[in-house]
């Protein structure tokens, strides 16, 4: 009801929410902008935090064909070796881009952190398919 309402008064762009799926495509067919399922979305995102706790919460690229963006736990091994050293093997692999250091509570670009030594408790912005993440983070 709310949707036609919209529509009738000229608004361009409508975003719903959905309950179910069938809602879900009931409200595309009536000509919403957007539907949204934040329940599942959620869902999705609670699921992924806990069978990969070093994970933070990840997003998933629109578009990026299985490509993520998450905040990982630097893994123990990794502690005490300079950062620039960790990039390195990071670009090698070519598994995903680190996008930044978060050390002592700073967020650094990986340039800066370059001359630095990882310490116990640093994490790392970085992007690329969800197995190379968990692989890096000692999850998968």
């Amino acid at each position: 009801m709310a949707l036609s309402n919209f529509q009738d008064i000229g608004v361009r762009e409508i975003w719903v929410k959905a309950l179910t799926p069938t809602h879900g495509r009931i409200l595309e067919r009536l000509g919403a902008t957007k539907v949204v399922h934040p329940e599942e979305e959620m869902g999705r995102h609670v699921a992924r935090a806990l069978h990969a706790p070093g994970v933070g919460l990840p997003i998933a690229l629109p578009g990026g064909k299985g490509t993520e963006v998450a905040c990982l736990r630097l893994p123990t091994a990794q502690a005490g070796r300079p950062w620039g050293e960790i990039t390195e093997e990071i670009r090698a692999q070519r598994l995903y881009l680190l996008a930044a250091v978060l050390a002592d509570g700073r967020l650094l670009p990986p340039q800066e952190a370059a001359a630095q030594r990882a310490a116990s408790g640093d994490s790392l912005i970085a992007a690329g398919p969800r197995p190379g993440l968990l692989a890096f983070a000692g999850e998968g």
